[in-house]
């Protein structure tokens, strides 16, 4: 049963926590399983199963992969629960380190989080390094867990800002998708400011935008938006403000037609006769409110963009735009933030932003919500996009409120004169609404469509006031009386003003009906006039219960006492109806009474029933329990001149302020400003000085994190800072010659002892001895040419006339040779050559091959002899030639074992299938990757340079083969395009290939007449190092120096008789130099390398030891990184045991 049920018996709970500690305490990996599945099942139903930390933690140290997985699933959520935990926790920081060297990337991944998510200060240092190294991983996916980590170390501790920052610099500069949107995340959380990081990489983050994740999108549109704001000058010209613009989108609305003229084509009815064209003239209307066509994010054009924009600036706007087609709501919402606040805002451009947003808009009600807010920021600069989804914006039935009071926020702002019509019908509609939340909200949209479109106040007025007579709800007649009140202000000359002031006065009078009335009328209530007290008790009730709420009542009596001339003749009795019901009234009501009767004596000053009023009303506020209206009443009582003269008192004071009564209370007031709608905030104020979409904008001020936009740069910059770095040499100074005919370089690190100046001898020796070791040479190996050196007739070929420099020319023409000659180029430099203590190299070199060219010396301790040509940047071949001819000097014995390899060129690596030519059309496409370092004047490029061999195994030729260069922008120097591969024949070419250090999957086109291949390549981590010959001593040191977490071994068996092919076989397994020595070591090999990868720091150091009896050979390597030395030993345990020829 429990095989038909799956695993959904997991989630139930009736299982007993003893039996899942038993469980996960047994030795078999099936029953840890089950523990460990029911674990996570009550983790993600919420339950809190932190009890069973200690018993998973025992489990890490399982070989059950899946089991590991879910152990570390577990302890990512539990890590940091508490302080118990932690320290559990903390004892399994060897099980962590153990499992980041190993070769499953999910669990190294899972390893790092849980290791990062333990935050005690006292590792810090661990986490540290372990996310230097993660950095530096093959697998892209450790890479992008090592760049979510850098923000929980800074937050953990921000002192280490300065390593977090190297960190970041790297992952910035690599070059895979999945890796880069946590990478620019982090930059986000480290050094938001530090945009000297983004120089580099500014156009390949733009060019690689629509390949990242969807939230590396939004990350990286954020901080790039914030780099072109703080790097480039206003497009727009004037506003350097993070929301203002200088020219609206529509301001070519009203611009007359112009004729434009069109061809018009008639179709021939029959195949035979010929099509008539002619041109007509049409009259085209200026209307940049159109909506675009569907395909247009994809065609725009840099007019569109802006056609005065930096090419730097246009490129983030151009790559950004077919984002808008994204699923994703919230990549197309940072989209349209970035051209919002980083684009000129031609209509166009800001047409397909409208039109995206409108598209988002249809989504769940917490997506509405921020798109909406961000809508109506942007409504406010550029409402004319916005118009034709007008109806996009209507209030729907199942909208919540909150949707609700945007979109009237929204409506308000795109009203104009031909929709008015339209929207007032829509908030007509929307007064009947059931919420009377929203209502309120309808009818200040009502208010402010009126202040907007002052055409359209008469109709405003008239439906509010009917509003205000009809409805029964007092907090929808206050708003509506509230609405009243700011328009009669915003329009003081309205013809209609006398009539809504006097029906508000009936309504507040009516309000005040004395409900005694009725008991009055309870003895005579018989025919007509019974019927008509009944009917003045119900007007009564109802206008007391509409201006139930204090501000209508304010707001009333306000409006009589500004706009006293259309109520004259009633002003005192009204006064006397308030006077009477003052100590019952709230303090709000209680203060506009307050004016309401000063303002009338004012203007009433013989009527003495208004002065008696006006001083009852005076009297009674000056008693009253409220601080500010007694101190109100006070004031008033001065300004009418009732106050008594006390002493201490300034008459003259008190009589200047009596005088200017009439100026302080009876001035006209100015209209108020409009609301802020039904979200509380205006239009201009919602957010409008935060970035849209962000947390901040939606609460409606900054919170912690949050990252403003800069202000626009008021000198353009020098975009020179977004070029690529140039590869500068090393300042390593020539060699100089010292007395006796020997060459030292003064750059170079210097020995002490035997053994400074046996390396000298051994680079300077006599011509007789190195003339001896090549004839030995030649002899073993059967070469049939081989050159000698003298150290004191070196002359470069390349610079003739120096002295200390050497050109080292060999070996027959080859055809990989010419080809590389060919694909880049005859003028290339000659190479330059460094002695490994006599070690000479044979190189197959077309352009500068020549037979008759002297035998020149090699100065001693100058390094490994290198090739340096034009346009390959990447390491170059420390060949052992075709013939493999070597010579070690005068003491050491190695020389002879490798020589005696027939197998010996090591000018390249083992050879690999690129494509197969079943899948291309009949060519197949093999590769090898080249050996060697840079020139040591310079530090080695990340240029890697493949030897391509195209073989065509079909019946008819392939024609124009060719590559593409890779799409993710991956540097490439191709081939020329090869006309012709006859059938059966094979030609060769190089390809240069810049990975960047990385062990990144490169994906380009590979393109014949027969179709196109996509293919793909990955170096392997034997290939991105370069060789760095050392001294012995240096190689024994950092030997002892390193610690057993830096090294590995392995051991290989192979028959004795190949003892001697091991050295050429570990040479071209990794690319690595040979450490030369001054003794002889039978069967035992050293090699020395740098990675490519890393610094200059990170070097790579091998060991091989032979027995020559039994067959048994073993390696080790060792690394100042500590993922390196597990890597290399499994292709070099590979090599040494194959025989691959």
């Amino acid at each position: 049963m429990s095989a038909l049920q799956g695993e959904a018996h997991f989630f139930e709970e009736s299982m007993n926590p003893m039996k899942v500690k038993e469980y996960l305490g047994r030795p078999k990996d099936v029953d840890k399983l089950k523990g460990m599945k029911w674990l996570l099942a009550m983790v993600s139903k919420g339950r809190d199963v932190s009890e069973f930390f200690s018993d998973v933690v025992k489990n890490m140290a399982v070989r059950s992969v899946e089991v590991k997985k879910m152990v570390y699933i577990y302890l990512v959520h539990y890590a940091d629960n508490d302080a118990q935990c932690r320290e559990l926790a903390l004892l399994s920081i060897n099980s962590f380190q153990n499992d980041l060297r190993g070769s499953n990337q999910l669990i190294k991944a899972l390893a790092l989080r849980v290791m990062t998510s333990i935050r005690v200060p006292d590792i810090i240092q661990i986490q540290l390094l372990a996310v230097r190294d993660c950095a530096a991983d093959s697998s892209p996916y450790v890479r992008k867990c090592a760049a979510n980590a850098v923000p929980k170390i800074f937050v953990l501790d921000p002192e280490q800002a300065p390593q977090l920052w190297q960190v970041v610099e790297q992952l910035l500069k690599d070059s895979n998708t999945m890796v880069l949107g946590s990478a620019v995340a982090a930059f986000t959380e480290v050094c938001p400011n530090k945009f000297e990081l983004l120089h580099p990489v500014y156009r390949k983050l733009c060019h690689l935008l629509a390949d990242v994740d969807e939230w590396g999108q939004m990350a990286m549109l954020a901080a790039l938006q914030r780099y072109v704001r703080s790097h480039f000058t206003n497009p727009q010209g004037g506003f350097s403000d993070a929301g203002g613009i200088s020219k609206p989108a529509d301001s070519n609305s009203n611009q007359p037609p112009q004729k434009v003229k069109r061809r018009v084509v008639k179709r021939a009815f029959y195949s035979s006769e010929e099509d008539e064209s002619t041109e007509e003239e049409f009259e085209e209307k200026n209307n940049s409110v159109a909506a675009p066509e569907v395909g247009s994010v994809f065609t725009t054009s840099d007019a569109d963009l802006g056609a005065d924009l930096d090419p730097d600036h246009r490129l983030l706007l151009r790559c950004s735009l077919p984002l808008l087609k994204s699923r994703n709501s919230g990549v197309v919402l940072a989209v349209c933030t970035a051209h919002f606040y980083c684009s000129s805002r031609t209509g166009s451009t800001m047409n397909q932003i409208a039109k995206a947003m409108v598209r988002i808009l249809r989504n769940r009600r917490e997506i509405q919500f921020v798109v909406l807010d961000a809508i109506r920021t942007m409504v406010a600069d550029s409402p004319s996009v916005f118009r034709p989804f007008l109806q996009e914006f209507f209030v729907k039935a199942a909208d919540p409120l909150f949707t609700c009071t945007l979109k009237l926020d929204v409506l308000t702002a795109l009203v104009t004169k031909e929709n008015c019509a339209t929207i007032l019908g829509e908030l007509q509609t929307y007064v009947l609404h059931r919420d009377k939340s929203f209502v309120c909200a309808a009818v200040r949209a009502v208010g402010r469509v009126a202040d907007a479109r002052p055409e359209a106040a008469d109709q405003c007025l008239h439906g509010l006031l009917t509003l205000v007579t009809c409805s029964k709800t007092s907090v929808v007649v206050a708003e509506a009386v509230i609405v009243l009140r700011q328009l009669l202000q915003q329009n003081p000359n309205f013809e209609g003003s006398g009539d809504v002031v006097r029906r508000l006065s009936v309504l507040l009078l009516q309000s005040f009906l004395d409900p005694s009335l009725e008991e009055e009328k309870g003895g005579g209530r018989a025919g007509e006039n019974d019927q008509g007290g009944g009917n003045a008790l119900a007007v009564a009730s109802a206008a007391r219960a509409s201006l139930a709420q204090p501000g209508a009542r304010a707001s009333i009596i306000w409006t009589l006492g500004e706009y006293h001339q259309h109520i004259s003749g009633v002003a005192p009795d009204v006064l006397r109806v308030l006077a009477k019901a003052f100590p019952e009234l709230e303090e709000e009501v209680k203060m506009q009474v307050l004016n309401f009767s000063v303002k009338l004596a004012l203007r009433q000053a013989e009527d003495t029933r208004v002065q008696s009023l006006a001083s009852f009303v005076l009297e009674m506020a000056r008693f009253d329990l409220s601080h500010d209206l007694r101190d109100r009443a006070r004031f008033m009582t001065a300004m009418l001149g009732l106050a008594t003269a006390d002493e201490g008192v300034d008459e003259a004071a008190l009589l200047a302020l009596h005088a200017k009564a009439g100026q302080v209370l009876l001035k006209r007031r100015p209209p108020p400003v409009a609301d802020g709608g039904g979200s509380g905030r205006s239009t201009a104020q919602a957010g409008s000085h935060l970035v849209l979409g962000t947390l901040s904008a939606i609460v409606g001020h900054p919170i912690n994190g949050y990252l403003p936009i800069p202000d626009w740069c008021s000198v353009q910059p020098d975009g020179s800072a977004r070029e690529p770095p140039k590869e500068e040499p090393r300042a390593l100074a020539p060699p100089t010659r010292s007395s006796g005919g020997k060459a030292s370089t003064s750059g170079g690190e210097e020995e002490s002892g035997s053994e400074s100046s046996d390396s000298e001898e051994s680079g300077s020796g006599s011509e007789e001895s190195s003339d001896d070791e090549d004839d030995e040479s030649d002899s073993s190996v059967g070469s049939s040419s081989s050159y000698s050196s003298s150290g004191d007739d070196s002359e470069s070929s390349g610079t003739k006339g120096e002295e200390g420099v050497g050109l080292l020319i060999m070996g027959p023409r080859s055809s990989t040779s010419s080809a590389a000659a060919t694909t880049y180029g005859a003028s290339a430099p000659a190479p330059h050559t460094q002695d490994l203590t006599g070690l000479v190299e044979r190189m197959s070199v077309a352009d500068r091959e020549d037979s008759a060219s002297p035998r020149l010396g090699v100065p001693a301790g100058a390094g490994l002899a290198s090739l340096s040509t034009a346009g390959i940047r990447g390491p170059v071949a420390p060949a052992l030639g075709a013939a493999g001819a070597i010579s070690l000097g005068r003491t050491s014995s190695t020389s002879s074992v490798l020589s005696a390899d027939p197998e010996g060129d090591t000018s390249a690596s083992f050879p690999s299938t690129l494509l197969r030519h079943q899948a291309g059309g009949g060519l197949q496409v093999d590769y090898r990757f080249s050996r060697g370092r840079a020139s040591a004047l310079s530090r080695p490029s990340t240029t890697l340079t493949l030897r391509l061999s195209f073989t065509n195994h079909g019946e008819t030729p392939v024609r124009r083969i060719r590559v593409v260069t890779p799409r993710d922008g991956t540097p490439m120097e191709a081939f020329p395009e090869m006309q012709m591969l006859p059938a059966g024949a094979t030609q060769t070419a190089n390809l240069g290939i810049d990975f960047g250090g990385k062990a990144k999957d490169v994906r380009f086109e590979l393109k014949t007449d027969k179709g196109s291949f996509m293919v793909s390549l990955e170096p392997p981590p034997e290939e991105l190092l370069f060789p760095e010959p050392v001294s012995r001593a240096e190689f024994r040191r950092v030997q002892g120096s390193l610690g057993a977490l830096d090294r590995d071994s392995v051991d290989c068996q192979i028959p004795a008789a190949d003892i001697s092919r091991v050295p050429s076989r570990v040479l071209r397994a990794v690319n690595a130099a040979v450490v030369a020595s001054d003794t002889v070591e039978e069967s035992c090999w050293w090699f020395s390398a740098c990675s490519l990868a890393g610094s200059m720091s990170e070097r790579v150091f091998i060991k091989v030891a032979a027995d020559g009896g039994s067959g048994k050979v073993v390696v080790n390597v060792y690394s100042d990184n500590t993922m390196l030395p597990s890597k290399l030993t499994r292709p070099i345990k590979k090599a040494v045991e194959e025989n691959c020829r």
